[in-house]
């Protein structure tokens, strides 16, 4: 009897990036939401000390098109109703490794059959599925955001200024390109643009969403 060695590669499990989990969670020292005068001015601060200063740049950029969308305007440094300051970052992934069923259905086979005076005849059978196990690996990696609104004239007079708003942005998934999740961070954070969630909120949001895509347009 012939043996046959089967050999299972390993899956490597992805989401696609089809859709975006991500949780907001905003906070104000009233515990109530914050009323931002429509046409007020905000700053975006950009870090001058950021590890890439362009990749801070695009995104303070994001971010001022998503406040003009608003009705937010932008002010010189030292005429700014509001600054906005902005921290991001990504970790290292955590890789979780398993084995996963995969059935195999069944199907039909020819047998054939030899009486005991030398004839020959043919059946058709139904052959079982069977279900193999395959290993896998999958990384998931977590995405931060935080946005911090600070008023204009107190902090001129005072670099200590208490936040007006808070809003801590979160996301996990398959997807390790900081780069692309970012819009969809940004878009979920300002829809809850100086309001108090109370708790930490859940945005879904489709990798097809128009507002991302108008996000990476000059």
């Amino acid at each position: 009897m012939k043996k046959i060695l089967i050999i299972l590669p390993i899956i490597y499990l992805s989401t696609g990036c089809t859709h975006y989990k991500v949780g907001v969670n905003g906070f104000t020292p009233t515990g109530t939401t914050l009323q931002i005068p429509q046409y007020s001015s905000v700053y975006v601060v950009k870090d001058s000390n950021a590890p890439n200063p362009i990749f801070e740049k695009e995104i303070a950029e994001k971010i001022q098109k998503l406040l003009n969308s608003r009705g937010h305007s932008v002010a010189a440094y030292d005429k700014a109703n509001f600054y906005l300051l902005f921290q991001y970052a990504i970790d290292s992934g955590r890789t979780k490794t398993g084995v996963m069923p995969v059935y195999q259905p069944g199907g039909t086979a020819t047998m054939n059959t030899f009486s005991s005076y030398g004839g020959m005849s043919y059946s058709t059978i139904q052959t079982p599925g069977y279900t193999t196990y395959v290993p896998y690996t999958k990384t998931t990696y977590t995405r931060w955001l935080t946005l911090n609104l600070i008023d204009g004239t107190a902090y001129r007079e005072s670099k200590k200024v208490e936040p007006l708003w808070i809003g801590e942005v979160t996301s996990s998934g398959s997807c390790s390109d900081l780069r692309e999740v970012i819009n969809y961070m940004l878009i979920a954070a300002f829809e809850h643009f100086g309001e108090n969630t109370k708790k930490r909120v859940t945005e879904t949001l489709l990798s097809s969403d128009k507002r991302a895509k108008l996000l990476t347009e000059p």
